[in-house]
């Protein structure tokens, strides 16, 4: 049986708020389950309940209820939405009995208790957008959030977001990185795969006029474009990308939005001459959906973001794909890469080089 608390001054944002993600998250674990967010520049860790949580188990490690400056180093705070099993409500009861002063028997106490004395196993799940913390406030504060997530819905949608990923021109070693070789590449600006992603109400992906026709003048027309392009455009990309993102995030625990959008690509990439055209609109893809959702760097780091995108277009695609194309297009401007079979084995990537350009 699953329990949630969840603090009467946390306002969702209605509809967009998945909570069924949530549920689904909390019943994978074999533990209770901790809903945070990540501070935002001015907010002070200390008036929070600060969590560090396992980047690789999602398991949090340690709870600090309102930390004082140099405690910790994490910014990732409690939200007081909890999921409990039936069977863990008798740690409440334990807990009252050991803190028998009625200024420790606050909830973030209990949690903090809970992990870093008792062990129990409780896991990390953030949210990334979808909710306000209101804190101490009177009905006014309430009607006022309320009044104002009603108006969101009635404005038009956000603004379009359009990102770009470049060609890669591999200079020294291509194609050593398929035998954890090293190598020289770099990206180049006038050749481009761009993604445009559009809030809307249904989730929609574009076909591409010319890389994903659809209408043709006659039988004879498709046979040329079939036989002179093939029959593998874009779109495919885009959907695998989706995809992809959802599943990563779905187990790394970062809880989406319900919100939809539609997305839609263009490309001056030549296709099938060795300049990466295929990763580059897997690329872009992703870098709208991160900014769409709120992922920040800190949920997908750069070298597991390279990663991600071979894994789109090897696992998902079964496309014939090389490890630096999608590091240079990740990293961008001019990159050593040294794919060390340790390093690899170990950490899942190897080194990435940038480097600094004296402006004198």
């Amino acid at each position: 049986m699953l329990h949630l608390q969840i603090a009467g001054d946390m306002l969702c944002a209605d509809q967009n708020f998945d909570i069924a993600q949530v549920i689904r998250f909390f019943r994978s674990k074999p533990g209770e389950l901790a809903i945070y967010y990540e501070l935002e520049s001015g907010e002070k860790s200390y008036t929070r309940g600060i969590v560090e949580v396992c980047p690789n188990t999602h398991r949090v490690m340690r709870f600090f209820e309102k930390p004082q400056e140099g405690v910790t180093a994490s910014r990732l705070a409690s939200v007081v939405f909890y999921c409990l099993r039936k069977e863990s409500l008798l740690n409440i009861s334990e807990f009252l009995i050991q803190h028998p002063d009625v200024n420790d028997r606050t909830f973030g106490m209990f949690w903090e208790w809970l992990i870093n004395e008792e062990k129990v196993p409780v896991y990390g799940m953030k949210l990334p957008t979808g909710f306000q913390l209101i804190g101490q406030v009177g009905l006014s504060d309430y009607t006022k959030w309320l009044a104002h997530y009603s108006s969101k819905q009635q404005l038009s949608p956000s603004k379009p977001i359009t990102c770009r990923s470049f060609a890669r021109v591999g200079l020294m070693g291509n194609p050593s990185d398929g035998f954890n070789g090293k190598t020289i590449a770099m990206s180049i600006a006038n050749f481009w795969a761009e993604v445009t992603l559009m809030e809307s109400q249904t989730l929609v992906l574009l076909p591409h006029p010319l890389n994903d026709p659809t209408e043709f003048g006659s039988l004879q027309d498709l046979f040329r474009i079939s036989r002179k392009e093939g029959y593998l455009g874009g779109l495919r990309l885009l959907q695998a990308t989706c995809k992809k993102f959802y599943q990563f995030c779905s187990e790394q625990g970062i809880a989406l939005s319900k919100q939809n959008f539609t997305l839609k690509y263009d490309t001056n990439i030549p296709r099938q001459v060795g300049l990466a055209g295929s990763s580059a609109i897997v690329s872009a893809t992703l870098k709208c959906l991160m900014k769409f959702y709120n992922i920040t760097d800190n949920d997908l780091p750069k070298p597991i973001r390279a990663n991600f995108i071979l894994n789109v277009e090897t696992d998902e695609l079964f496309i014939t794909a090389g490890l630096q194309d999608r590091v240079v297009q990740v990293y961008e401007g001019l990159v050593y890469m040294d794919f060390n079979k340790q390093l690899m084995d170990e950490r899942g990537y190897g080194t990435v080089f940038e480097p600094k350009y004296d402006s004198g």
